[in-house]
């Protein structure tokens, strides 16, 4: 399939709706690609809605600064014929330790396994993804990254030095992992890094505030250089692919008066792995500093014959999932489930959303299982939660026995949502694990 991918620093994503006075869907209607990747979207998990999360015809999946609000994150919009198989936050693979999670991403063989572990501590390796700047993922025949890297000035604190050097490391370190898992690989993003110097409206300006005599001869554009093909990396840049001497083109500017003279640097990028120009897949990539709304301008690539393999299962990072779950769903659930277990002592049974499609325990957004000690246990995409103790056997393979209704009496069954179910049809299932038939589980279906 022909495929549009678009990347663009939003500086805000509420505040550029804002300004553009559009709502998000027509926003991406106007960028018109499949995926669109933000950078610096400001966004907490507490300001995600309905306007941000629920758009027409596309997905979203998120990562939030955990260190101050207001402040970076990065946000990757699908449209439902691009949905991935597998997302992670973060670069390390350490942010989400979900079963549901880290289920996912070792399916699709895109955990990060070990590698990371090498050059850093675990410590050190949650402290460098707590700024949310990072968003993987899988969509079969390639892994896109969306990537916001920190602007750093020679004015700028040393730490803030470290802080980029290692970030960049890591970047480095997580692609080379991806690309020999046999990965073709597309970053996308903000790196904040004037590559050449016809990258810079001032070069020379830049030179005499690092104190080089060499443009290049910076720890930022030496890594950009070891990251690329011409370095000895595995990356090109796709937009010097197809302009390798376009001058003035650049996608930031410092104000609006420079923006109209087009006094700015190229610091936003699209690159890929060998393996799309070998096979011709990518066709074009264009900078458009005509769409305003940010001190960035979009730039985006156009491709053709992609194969993409979708899942039945939205992966766990998506808006809908978190949106779902700071509803506390748990807590309708676990009230009903408390009440049954105490008041009509019932047999055991799982009550399973299908929000997601076809049941699989580890996939859906909230799992309730009563056990026959009448111990109960939730999970959903983020945390498993202890309502009483017990142990968990978790269902390998759950198969329909019969149909039914719910019961005459109508008792109220919450769903995964929050919203309270009645009298409406209910599938019963059977687990079908190892276990003998008087542990076996009779589940109920809450649509």
């Amino acid at each position: 399939m022909a495929m549009r991918i678009v990347t663009w620093n939003v500086n805000g994503l509420k505040r550029l709706l804002t300004v553009r006075q559009k709502s998000l869907r027509a926003l991406l209607d106007e960028l018109n690609a499949d995926i669109v990747c933000f950078q610096e979207t400001k966004l907490q998990p507490s300001q995600l809605d309905e306007a941000i999360v629920n758009v027409g015809g596309y997905e979203g999946f998120f990562s939030f600064s955990r260190t101050k609000k207001g402040y970076s994150g990065v946000a990757t919009y699908c449209r439902s014929n691009a949905l991935p198989l597998a997302a992670e936050e973060g670069f390390s693979g350490h942010l989400t330790k979900s079963p549901s999670h880290i289920n996912e991403v070792h399916r699709h063989n895109i955990a990060a396994e070990g590698e990371v572990e090498t050059m850093f501590s675990e410590q050190k390796l949650e402290a460098l993804d707590v700024e949310g700047r990072c968003l993987i993922t899988h969509h079969g025949s390639f892994v896109l990254l969306n990537v916001y890297l920190p602007a750093i000035y020679a004015s700028v604190a040393t730490y803030r030095h470290q802080f980029k050097a290692e970030l960049c490391a890591l970047v480095k370190s997580r692609c080379e992992s991806l690309v020999a898992k046999g990965h073709p690989l597309i970053v996308v993003g903000d790196i904040n890094t004037a590559h050449r110097m016809m990258d810079h409206c001032d070069p020379r300006g830049s030179m005499r505030e690092y104190h080089v005599t060499d443009f290049n001869d910076t720890p930022q554009r030496r890594w950009l250089t070891s990251f690329l093909q011409e370095g000895g990396g595995h990356f090109i840049d796709v937009f010097r692919y197809f302009h390798p001497s376009e001058l003035r083109a650049y996608t930031v500017w410092t104000s609006e008066e420079k923006r109209q003279r087009n006094y700015g640097t190229r610091v936003d990028y699209i690159l890929a792995t060998k393996e799309f120009f070998e096979r011709g897949d990518i066709i074009n990539c264009e900078i458009h500093p005509r769409i305003v709304g940010s001190d960035h301008c979009p730039v985006s690539i156009s491709m053709k014959n992609i194969a993409i393999s979708q899942s039945e299962y939205l992966p766990c990072l998506a808006g809908k999932h978190i949106l779902s779950k700071r509803r506390s769903p748990q807590t309708s659930v676990r009230n009903y489930l408390l009440k049954q277990i105490h008041s009509e002592r019932t047999k055991p049974a799982a009550f399973i959303s299908l929000s997601n499609g076809p049941i699989s325990p580890i996939q859906n957004d909230c799992v309730c299982t009563q056990q026959a000690q009448g111990d109960v246990i939730m999970e959903d995409s983020q945390e498993t939660v202890m309502v009483s103790t017990g142990t968990y056997n978790y269902h390998k393979d759950i198969q329909p026995i019969e149909s039914t209704h719910a019961r005459s009496e109508s008792v109220a069954t919450p769903s995964v949502s929050g919203r309270l179910t009645s009298d409406r049809p209910k599938k019963r299932f059977r687990s079908t694990d190892n276990v003998d038939n008087n542990n076996s589980m009779d589940v109920i279906v809450i649509d």
